[in-house]
């Protein structure tokens, strides 16, 4: 979750609101539905091979917890068990992790910032229409 949140600049409404059927894994792309984005627009982003592997494998290791299609990140919580990550454990998830590594002030929306400061300093205009949007 944290390499596809960095790698497509994703908010944590529009990571957690990722089905299965939203990866194209031969464009190495996610759609990123309406309904989860702030500007409530459809777009499609892309994500590094690297990320594609990491991918690969989740999605074997969730087909052994018996989902077929649905939600892309469950839980396997014991309380939560097979059911979607909600925004407010995957903050607790990522709090967690940053205190972990002591890292302070980060959050899920860190990772967004960090991937348009990347693309920015690679030249990229953020602000057109290129399927990452700057907010």
């Amino acid at each position: 979750m944290l390499a596809l949140a960095y790698d497509a600049g994703l908010r944590r409404e529009e990571l957690c609101s990722l089905r299965s059927d939203d990866i194209d894994p031969p464009r190495r792309t996610l759609r990123v539905g309406a309904e989860s984005t702030k500007g409530r627009r459809e777009r499609v982003v892309p994500y590094s091979a690297s990320r594609s592997e990491l991918l690969f494998r989740y999605l074997q290791h969730e087909r052994t917890l018996g989902q077929k299609r649905g939600s892309l990140f469950l839980s396997e919580s014991r309380r939560n068990y097979r059911e979607p990550i909600s925004i407010w454990s995957w903050s607790k998830i990522v709090l967690e992790l940053a205190r972990r590594a002591q890292v302070e002030r980060f959050s899920t929306h860190t990772l967004r910032h960090l991937c348009l400061t990347d693309l920015a300093r690679a030249g990229w205009d953020i602000h057109e229409n290129n399927g990452v949007s700057s907010t």
